[in-house]
């Protein structure tokens, strides 16, 4: 996911102001966080990086909230591309600015989840399908397993 991509779907996430998910004093976090963020992206971009305006506490509670969110609650699609494009932003910014590594296994892992999610997902779909399937073949028995069934029966029944 390209920077402007992940800023982007962070921006309009967090301008919803998205209540079903986070309260106010949450998403005044992630939004502390973010600018954060792309402060030190436009001070990357500009040459002038300033170690003193890192606040790793923010950073570190944003994660954290999040990847509770994502182990407790249930999560729509559109918190999935949130998740995933936060976790894109913090996960690149730490490894520029802070090289943490409890916020970055925290952003792999939030990522793993949404994309075991995702998976499990794709594997209901196709289940209903194969279901729905078996369901359409069930009552049809080619005329060899019927003769099978006799065969067998007769066996039976001279035991």
């Amino acid at each position: 996911m390209e920077l402007n991509e992940a800023k982007e779907i962070v921006e309009i996430f967090l301008k919803s102001g998205n209540k079903l998910v986070f309260n106010n004093k949450e998403i005044e976090l992630l939004k502390g966080c973010f600018h954060m963020i792309m402060y030190h992206v436009y001070l990357l971009e500009n040459d002038t990086m300033v170690k003193g305006l890192i606040d790793v506490k923010l950073a570190e509670d944003s994660i954290r909230m999040i990847s509770t969110k994502v182990l407790n609650e249930g999560i729509s699609n559109d918190f999935c591309v949130f998740v995933k494009a936060f976790c894109n932003l913090l996960y690149n910014w730490n490894n520029n600015v802070l090289e943490n590594k409890d916020i970055e296994l925290l952003c792999i892992f939030n990522g793993k989840i949404i994309d075991i999610r995702n998976n499990m997902l794709k594997t209901i779909d196709v289940m209903k399908d194969v279901y729905e399937h078996y369901k359409d073949l069930a009552g049809w028995m080619p005329p060899a397993f019927d003769i099978s069934k006799a065969y067998l029966e007769k066996l039976l029944e001279e035991k």
